[in-house]
């Protein structure tokens, strides 16, 4: 059997709708009329017990279909249950035929206890009309259409017309349709279409603008005649039929004199510069003075004013309508778009961005520009002078809420796209180096609202948002000086431990890149556990290039600190890490075999030295590459520690494998 079919949502199948159906069922049935429980009208199922209770509300089916008094009532009942319909017409006449067959007898019935008519006059005849009350089988006259009555006339031979009141309800253009001979009496037939009325050119009157002595005799017989002709041609719709009455229109005819046409000039930028000169220079003056008025020639703000104002605003709408315009500003022209020159912008979009705490904790984020203790202890308030140094005792102490699932309602997924906007509108930005350097030195809630991110909960919501944030840390980190303490670098290092491809490249090179544009300020990266140093190693493993990058770019800042390089050596396996990097040297190599024949200085020297026994031979590829002398030295100098040696053998090979 083929799957039932699921039905529409417009019908409530509640317990008081079941029993109403199968009380119409029995109704029908008694009567022994065919009932439809769900009538389908414009691809929906209509629910009769709700559309029972609303023609009630307005006193019954004959109220409803009185014209006079209640005009347009099923349209408006047919709006209600069938919205946004396109011909609404004809379905308001559907739904009354669905109450019409199915819940005008019940009405009848149950409603104004009487007896309704037979079904031989209710459900088996048009719903056109009402007065369901007062319809018996002695007054209701069944509607007869032209067709059928010819026919009838035709059959029975009638010579006249029975005078009944089907006339009376026959339309105007059913009438016209129709034309009885006035002589006739037979029956009545369709007339041929009547002759378009005849055109008559127009003629103007004639009146001779001036008159002379010799011509007033003559003009005075000529209008008699006219006006005789005038008169005994009538019968021609008003036309003149004198056969010289064309000849005096002619001779009589005097052209009106052309008048000139008044042209305005048209004024240019081109033809009148200096017009439009002055326009500018007063609607300019009248900006500065802040008299200028709509209307006036003031297109209004750009668009980057537009965005900046609508973020600033706090809208919904305004917000939404100023992220779509700024993704597309930050991807387009990010080169053109400088923050220095919208203040406020980047702070508008942090506070968008910091939107997203409330997913996961109670916590609702405030900036403050006073410095003072008592408002900085409140741990939901980030300090907007410069960043909070005890940022993440706040997040700790937020009371996290339940676990995010997979799905959002509509109000919340709409969020999430307008705060994942923002942090992409920033990410874009700070891609440029004008935007970087100022974001870093006078907008401190960068490091906030990274640190925020970075420590939200593992969530496939928060996936995008991390991966901008860590993006916008490689940019700014350069400009920054980072301790072992910092929320920043801590929120970094953590992200170490993460399974993500994508968070652990953009991490390795955040930390890669602290304080990079900085050479008076070491890079030292310290604090990271030794399980994490491990873990780097093993990346060296994996068959990916991008990330084998990345740890090796990490590798060559990492040891450029003494202490860090002794950490190193004591966390992993130093001996199979050299012989990695030694792989890596020779990754990409070409061995080639090479044929010379030695120079008679060389091979002198090779038989002085071996007696004479054997030439010369030239080193193979094992034979181990000779340490300038200035290096042994230094190496000497550093000490008899094995670990210590082995570690700058290790920084020798790494810094040559890296180009550093």
């Amino acid at each position: 059997m083929a799957p039932q079919r699921a039905r529409e949502p417009s019908i409530d199948r509640s317990g008081e709708y079941e029993k109403f159906i199968r009380e119409l069922e029995q109704y029908h049935e008694k009567r022994g009329t065919v009932f439809d429980p769900e009538p389908k009208v414009a691809n929906r199922h209509l629910d009769l017990l709700r559309l029972y209770k609303r023609v009630m509300e307005e006193g019954g089916y004959d109220k409803v279909s009185d014209i006079k008094n209640n005009k347009l009532a099923w349209r408006k009942i047919a709006q209600e249950f069938l919205p946004n319909s396109s011909n609404i017409a004809t379905q308001a006449f559907m739904v009354k035929t669905a109450y019409y067959k199915n819940l005008a007898a019940y009405e009848i019935s149950t409603h104004h206890k009487r007896e309704p008519p037979p079904k031989e006059i209710l459900e088996h005849v048009s719903a056109k009309g009402g007065d369901l009350l007062n319809r018996t089988l002695d007054n209701f006259q069944r509607p007869v259409n032209r067709e059928t009555g010819n026919l009838a006339n035709g059959l029975d031979n009638k010579d006249e017309s029975d005078g009944s009141d089907d006339d009376a309800e026959r339309t105007p253009k059913e009438d016209k349709m129709d034309m009885d001979e006035p002589t006739s009496t037979g029956r009545v037939t369709r007339a041929l279409r009547q002759a378009p009325p005849q055109r008559v050119l127009f003629q103007p009157e004639v009146s001779a603008p001036r008159q002379t002595r010799h011509s007033s005799g003559m003009a005075n017989h000529t209008s008699s005649t006219s006006h005789s002709g005038h008169h005994n041609s009538a019968s021609t719709n008003g036309a003149v039929n004198r056969p010289d009455n064309s000849s005096i229109v002619i001779a009589n005819y005097e052209p009106s004199q052309l008048a000139p046409i008044r042209v305005n000039p048209l004024f240019t930028p081109k033809s009148n510069p200096e017009m439009f000169a002055r326009k500018q220079s007063k609607a300019r003056d009248q900006m500065q003075r802040g008299l200028l008025k709509p209307g006036t020639g003031y297109v209004g703000p750009s668009i980057y004013v537009r965005t900046l104002m609508a973020m600033k605003s706090g809208i919904l709408d305004e917000q939404r309508y100023a992220l779509y315009h700024l993704v597309r500003i930050s991807n387009e022209r990010f080169d053109k778009f400088r923050m220095e020159q919208f203040p406020g912008l980047g702070t508008a979009l942090i506070q968008k961005v910091l939107e997203i705490a409330p997913f996961f904790s109670e916590v609702q984020w405030t900036l403050s520009y006073l410095d003072n203790d008592d408002v900085m202890a409140d741990p939901q308030t980030l300090n907007g002078i410069s960043s909070t140094p005890n940022l993440l005792d706040k997040i700790r102490s937020h009371k996290p809420k339940k676990t995010v699932g997979e799905l959002l309602t509509p109000d919340e997924r709409d969020r999430l796209q307008m705060i994942n906007e923002a942090g992409l509108v920033l990410r874009n930005m700070l891609l440029h180096e004008d935007n970087a350097r100022y974001a870093a030195v006078s907008e401190p809630l960068f490091r906030d609202m990274i640190t925020i991110i970075l420590n939200l909960p593992k969530s496939p919501h928060v996936v995008e948002l991390r991966l901008y944030a860590l993006e916008m840390a490689e940019q700014l980190v350069r400009y920054f000086v980072l301790d072992s303490s910092n929320p920043l670098y801590l929120s970094l290092i953590s992200q170490l431990d993460s399974n993500d491809r994508g968070v652990i490249i953009q991490t390795l090179r955040s930390l890669s890149r602290i304080s990079e544009l900085l050479p008076d300020i070491p890079n030292r990266l310290q604090g990271i556990s030794p399980r994490a140093l491990e873990r780097i190693h093993d990346y060296l493993l994996v068959d990916d290039e991008e990330l084998r990058t990345a740890v090796l770019e990490f590798w060559c800042y990492y040891t450029n600190m003494r202490d860090n390089v002794g950490d190193l050596v004591k966390s992993v396996n130093i001996a199979s890490f050299i012989q990695d990097l030694r792989r890596f040297l020779l990754h990409g190599a070409i061995l080639e075999k090479q044929t010379r024949q030695p120079s008679k200085t060389a091979m002198s020297a090779a038989q002085a030295h071996s007696g004479g026994a054997a030439p010369w031979k030239a080193p193979d590829a094992t034979t181990p590459l000779v340490c300038p002398p200035s290096i042994l030295k230094k190496i000497a100098r550093m000490g008899k520690d094995p670990a210590i040696q082995a570690g700058y053998w290790y920084v020798l090979i790494i810094k040559f494998a890296s180009g550093c």
